[in-house]
């Protein structure tokens, strides 16, 4: 539902973009909670397998990094350079932290019957050659695998809105 515009504003040109991924999310969160709800809850926990290292999890990081671009990008001025150098910033930062985009994935999984998986990105891990080391899949191969997985769970929406960030 587009609201209207108070006092000569322009509506909102993304508002059509927010109410189908509201539908999208809400349509994921019902079907896994109807699927199990105990691997429903535990999706809902980034990096349950633990923090990454001391003290840090890419979950709770996103969270605080929001809180605090947020806060910050507020209190500039709308037409200010660095006001979009910083919006910039932030949606890269965000867009490499693995552990927000592991909720939807683990809730998917979950709708689908696979239950909770605590690496729910590992088949996406490639190796070096030489090194043999963990090459962690970047935020355009997670955001494929997601939209290809909502879309072969007949999550349609999920899947394009997932196309949209």
């Amino acid at each position: 539902m587009v609201a209207a515009p108070a006092g000569g504003q322009q509506p909102d040109p993304n508002q059509a973009y927010y109410d189908k991924a509201k539908r999208a999310l809400q349509e994921l969160f019902e079907k896994a909670k109807a699927k199990n709800e105990l691997h429903f809850v535990m999706a809902l926990m980034p990096e349950f397998r633990g923090m990454q290292d001391g003290g840090w999890n890419t979950g709770e990081e996103a969270v605080q990094a929001f809180d605090q671009f947020t806060d910050h990008i507020k209190s500039l001025d709308q037409n200010s350079v660095v006001r979009v150098r910083i919006i910039l910033a932030f949606y890269l930062m965000l867009s490499e932290c693995s552990g927000f985009y592991e909720i939807p994935k683990k809730l998917m999984l979950t709708a689908e019957g696979k239950g909770n998986n605590i690496w729910p990105f590992q088949s996406l891990v490639k190796k070096h050659e030489k090194t043999g080391r963990a090459i962690d899949p970047n935020a355009n191969a997670i955001m494929k695998n997601m939209m290809g997985h909502a879309y072969d769970i007949q999550l349609f929406e999920l899947s394009e809105i997932q196309r949209g960030i």
